[in-house]
């Protein structure tokens, strides 16, 4: 709910503003999105892309690359 309000309420000084346009942005495209709110410790992935995020430097950055079996 948070989220969604954030998206609504943009302010140019959040430091999520671009991830909040970007978003906001394609709700605002000509198709059908249905938000669903999940708990963070229902979604593993998210729980623990948060929590690593709470504990790096400002200067740290996470690369992810998908795993050489999900390539085509």
């Amino acid at each position: 709910m948070e989220a969604i309000q954030a998206i609504k309420t943009l302010s140019s000084v959040d430091p999520n503003f671009n991830l909040c346009l970007a978003v906001g942005e394609l709700l605002g495209r000509n198709w059908q999105c249905n938000l669903q709110f999940v708990w963070r410790e229902a979604n593993r992935c998210a729980d623990l892309l948060a929590k690593t995020a709470t504990c790096m430097d400002v200067r740290d950055k996470i690369v992810l690359t998908a795993p050489l079996w999900s390539w085509p």
